[in-house]
């Protein structure tokens, strides 16, 4: 049953646009309610929706709306409508908003909006930086539009540019992830580690698909908020990244992410004639051998067992830079950060968020935010020395396979370390030690941990700054406030946006979606590398496989 509603519409509820309860009277929306239209009509609501029949109980409670239902069919003897935005109405699953006041800021590009909650967001959002900027100084908020139409967003949080300034190490996991909102698009992000290698988000990005001006423009504005401070990016090997951060940040500066160097090479290395898992395997340990070689010598000697295993593998390592992703090849500090892997647990930590409209992704992540880092601030107390627990293990490791290494002091600070295989030099005095651990962690090696129990130092003093405590309270001091929502600009009569300090905002429309081909993907594409949990057979106690597939004979 098809029916059509005509309600009388007060029109001073529009007037005055002060809060989310304001514009809430002006479009009713929710899962119960009918859409709306705002029309040209003095005083006219014009509602039309199919309702189920069984919905339609005499003596019953008020008939719902469910827009689910709705109709975009124009009525013409009531509505007024032009013949174009009727054909766009009737073209498309969104609900059309339509007055005299709010085309022109609103719908000037023929844009619809499918419930109120978008038409909201498309307001807030001309604003959102110059608030995030007026509540926290310092933060970066930036957007470019196209015609009138949203494009790229930026925004570093104050608290984050001042924490990574003042404490956190100089590199940076770079990625992205696709955004399945209304407007979809992508999520680009800049991930730090704070002193205990907890992950500290300094800025995101939302841009219209993966590609090297979106990326670029992401760079150079991520660019702009180190102050100066020279940075290793960890990224995957897209184009539009190689290019960038060559360009940005120097071609010297960019480490690749070896957890994706090293599928790459196993889907190289699955169309080569090599028989067995166990060929494999092997191989893929050859090139673990060569990528974290701290020395030119250990580098040579795993690259020429993969050579003799297999020369096109020995080629493929030689294309693919390893003086990007092998440790003793890579020129800067990379702190023995060899993946990219923070970056792409800050995408599975927005899993939920990444569903939202722009405006609601970055209100739920700024929330999200604020718990971990106060989570991180809170466990920083119960912090057993003036190191993280995670920096604890890594030491204590060391200085458990310090016990059967011998030491014979040398003059100048200097001593000579036998492992029982070989000899190491350990200069206390200029903190290295031939291995080059302890310059390209931080951290002690087992050799030098091995020198400071018989000079019977305090191990602590050798550990580079930026793992004490006192790194962690600098990185968490700032102050982060909240946003508050409730004096948002208003619409003016002109189609303009009006904030209660007399600022204007220039229109901006949402951004164009266009719809991906094929069947959306519900589920990511997974590593190779991806651990799974084996499958037990209750009936056999066997592996691989479950009872009801069980052929195995029993006992």
């Amino acid at each position: 049953m098809k029916m059509h509603y005509t309600l009388k519409f007060n029109p001073r509820v529009i007037q005055d646009l002060e809060d989310e309860d304001d514009l809430d009277k002006v479009v009713s929306h929710s899962d119960d309610f009918a859409n709306v239209y705002l029309v040209d009509l003095p005083c006219v609501e014009g509602i039309e929706a199919n309702i189920p029949n069984r919905e339609l109980a005499i003596g019953g409670p008020p008939v719902p709306f469910p827009s689910s239902n709705a109709s975009c069919d124009a009525i013409p003897n009531t509505m007024m409508l032009s013949r174009g935005f009727v054909s766009r109405c009737a073209d498309s699953e969104y609900t059309p908003l339509e007055s005299i006041r709010f085309r022109e800021a609103i719908l000037g590009s023929g844009h619809t909006f499918k419930n109120a909650e978008e038409f909201r967001n498309a307001i807030y959002q001309m604003s959102l930086g110059g608030r995030l900027r007026e509540i926290n100084p310092g933060t970066i908020a930036e957007y470019t539009s196209d015609e009138g139409h949203f494009m790229q967003l930026f925004i570093a949080h104050a608290f984050s540019i001042q924490g990574f300034i003042k404490g956190c190490r100089p590199i940076l996991a770079i990625d992205s992830c696709h955004l399945s909102g209304p407007y979809k698009g992508a999520l680009l992000s800049a991930i730090a580690y704070d002193a205990d290698d907890g992950m500290f988000p300094l800025a995101l990005g939302v841009v219209s698909s993966e590609n090297y001006e979106d990326w670029y423009w992401f760079l150079e504005k991520l660019k702009g908020v180190l102050d100066g401070k020279e940075v290793v990016i960890i990224s995957d090997r897209h184009q539009g990244i190689l290019r960038s951060v060559s360009e940005l940040f120097g071609i010297g500066n960019h480490a690749y992410c070896y957890r994706h160097v090293k599928e790459n090479f196993s889907s190289f290395l699955n169309k080569q004639n090599i028989r067995g898992k166990k060929g494999k395997e092997d191989a893929l340990l050859l090139l673990d051998s060569i990528a974290y070689a701290r020395l030119e010598i250990d580098y040579n000697e795993a690259f020429e067992k993969l050579v003799r295993f297999n020369d096109n593998l020995g080629k493929w390592v030689v294309d693919n830079n390893p003086e990007h992703w092998a440790m003793s090849k890579f020129p800067k500090k990379r702190w023995d950060k060899m993946t990219s892997n923070i970056a792409e647990s800050f995408n599975a930590w927005l899993r939920d968020e990444r569903h939202q409209t722009i405006y609601t992704l970055l209100l739920m992540h700024m929330d999200k935010l604020v718990a971990m880092l106060d989570t991180h601030m809170r466990g920083t107390e119960k912090w057993k020395s003036v190191v993280g627990p995670k920096t604890e293990e890594n030491l204590m490791s060391n200085i458990m396979r310090s016990d059967p290494i011998s030491v014979l002091p040398y003059l100048g600070g200097t001593f000579k370390v036998f492992t029982g295989e070989v000899y190491l030099v350990v200069d206390i005095n200029q903190r290295t030690c031939t291995c080059m651990t302890w310059q390209m962690s931080g951290l002690p090696c087992s050799h030098v941990c091995a020198v400071i129990r018989t000079l019977r130092h305090d191990v602590y003093d050798y550990i580079d700054p930026c793992f004490h405590v006192s790194a962690q309270h600098l990185i968490y001091s700032g102050q982060f406030q909240p946003l508050p929502t409730h004096n948002m600009p208003k619409v003016c009569e002109d189609g303009s946006l009006q904030d209660c300090a007399g600022n204007f905002f220039s229109t901006l429309q949402p951004p164009h979606v266009k719809r991906p081909p094929g069947r959306p993907r519900q589920r990511r594409i997974e590593s190779q590398f991806t651990h799974k949990r084996a499958i037990h057979c209750s009936r056999c106690n066997g592996i691989g496989h479950n009872r009801f597939k069980c052929n195995n004979p029993l006992p």
